[in-house]
């Protein structure tokens, strides 16, 4: 029986301790992460704004961020070992890289695991205000503006609907306020004011009435796709 364990880099201790209580006859282990380019973009595009031609090369910020990735992998399977009740049980590493939610899909079906243990995502759901100056648009996978980088590195995310009416108003370098959620790798975005024309925009409003704990994104898609048992923790 092979299970894999989604490590994050936040909290990835109580994640190990917390699924070592799962694993009990499991005879192979994969401690997995996956190493979001598009987190690394947004990176990018900060120091761009910042540091302008004297900004690293893309390919230095990947090796950086692989190398720093493995490191964690490695002392977490040092972790989960100590942790596990019984000997004899093979723990392995794999770094992924692309989007989450996908990457773990595809590699539980070719690694033929059992059972996935991944953080339910979608907890840190607490009001933010942010502030600074857009230095570039995201787009979803069909090309519809669905949100912005700004030049701290920070990710504003609304919906796709929105999008045309935002990026129609907004410009690149424009300094802007986000209030939103911040979610575990975006800020979900309720309104944008720009701080040069004044203009607001509504970009999602809130939900009302009593808050509800969500379910993250990742979380909810591998639950919906994976083609083995999924095992939400937190």
């Amino acid at each position: 029986m092979l299970a894999m364990v989604c490590i994050e880099g936040r909290d990835r201790e109580r994640m190990v301790r917390g699924a070592s209580r799962y694993l009990s006859g499991v005879r192979r282990i994969l401690l997995a992460h996956v190493l979001d380019e598009r987190a690394l973009r947004g990176y990018d595009l900060a120091l761009r704004g910042l540091l302008g031609r004297r900004q690293p090369d893309s390919g230095d910020l990947l090796r950086e961020a692989e190398a720093a990735a493995m490191e964690m992998l490695e002392e977490e399977r040092s972790l989960l070992s100590g942790a596990l009740p019984g000997a004899g049980v093979e723990v392995g590493v794999l770094l992924l890289r692309g989007r989450p939610e996908h990457e773990l899909v595809r590699a539980a079906e070719e690694h033929g695991v059992s059972v996935l243990i991944l953080g339910r995502g979608g907890g840190d759901g607490g009001p933010v205000v942010v502030s600074d100056r857009i230095s570039g648009w995201h787009r979803s996978p069909r090309g519809e503006v669905d949100g912005f980088y700004l030049e701290d590195g920070t990710e504003v995310r609304f919906p796709p609907h929105r999008g045309a009416q935002i990026e129609a108003a907004l410009r690149e370098g424009e300094n802007v306020e986000v209030r939103g959620e911040r979610r575990p790798r975006h800020v979900h975005a309720h309104l944008v004011v720009s701080l040069d024309s004044g203009a607001s925009f509504e970009a999602h409003p809130p939900e009302r009435g009593p808050a509800r704990r969500r379910l993250g994104h990742v979380a909810r898609f591998v639950t919906d796709h994976a083609g083995c048992d999924v095992v939400l923790l937190g």
